[in-house]
């Protein structure tokens, strides 16, 4: 009778234990965690998952396990941010870092709040809305690097890229509309010829957003200084208030 030859779909199954066992349930020698991390032992047990085969054990049971699987995540700090920021911090350190008053930023996470609510998970409890927010702003309002962020919120840095991506999202789907808009025109002009401007109907000006080369057509994004950029035009009236905003390519910019 020839021996029985292992194919890849008895050994991947097997490969995926080892690797497992090892890595996520197998103590370490001393019988401490990793140095700055935290355990946490309420996952349930993947033995009780894993279909009956050949990587079972003669007795048709799961494998036994060393210790139940932990899952281990770095330890963070956001004391900065719950007990000196929020319970602190006047309006004056808000602007200068916000670009907003702590009034305007609270106003803010109302709006914003039906398009960023989230749940907690078994795993662990979201992100509070206003630290997602107040994280966002800090990106916006500083050339801080995602590691930066992190470090100063207690988030690790892909969360600050996540966080600022929905955040923009939200402004976009929910303020945009509802705050960029159209004045009475002849309200604007006399609003200017009070300021000592006559017959203005809003104040125009633009500003060049470096980016990366585009892999088509990168000509177009080339501005007068040498590098890649878009084009963020924007219109205010006599308060300051936007009514218009548009970004386009240097070439567009030219052809218009």
């Amino acid at each position: 009778m020839p021996p029985q030859v292992a194919t890849w779909s008895h050994s991947l199954p097997c490969t995926f234990w080892f690797t497992f066992w090892t890595c996520c349930c197998k103590p370490a020698t001393n019988g401490s965690r990793l140095p700055g991390t935290s355990w946490c032992t309420s996952a349930p047990c993947l033995s009780t998952w894993l279909p009956r085969g050949p990587w079972r054990s003669h007795g048709g049971g799961a494998p036994a396990l060393a210790c139940p699987p932990r899952i281990w995540r770095l330890d963070t700090s956001s004391d900065w941010w719950d007990r000196i920021v929020l319970e602190r911090w006047e309006d004056r350190q808000w602007t200068q870092n916000f670009r907003m008053r702590r009034d305007t930023f609270l106003e803010l996470c109302e709006w914003l709040a039906p398009a960023l609510r989230r749940r907690d998970t078994h795993m662990r409890p979201t992100i509070p809305l206003q630290k997602r927010v107040a994280i966002a702003l800090w990106k916006l309002s500083t050339p801080d690097s995602y590691r930066s962020v992190g470090n100063q919120f207690g988030v690790g840095r892909s969360t600050v890229g996540a966080v600022l991506m929905q955040v923009v999202k939200a402004i976009n789907r929910v303020l945009l509309h509802r705050v960029v808009r159209l004045a009475d025109p002849d309200a604007v002009i006399r609003g200017f010829g009070a300021l000592g401007c006559p017959k203005c109907g809003g104040a125009i000006d633009g500003t060049h957003i470096p980016i990366r080369a585009p892999e088509h057509q990168a000509s177009r994004y080339i501005n007068r200084k040498g590098y890649f950029s878009v084009i963020l035009q924007a219109v205010c009236d006599h308060r300051g208030q936007f009514t218009d905003i548009n970004n386009v390519s240097t070439a567009e910019r030219v052809c218009k």
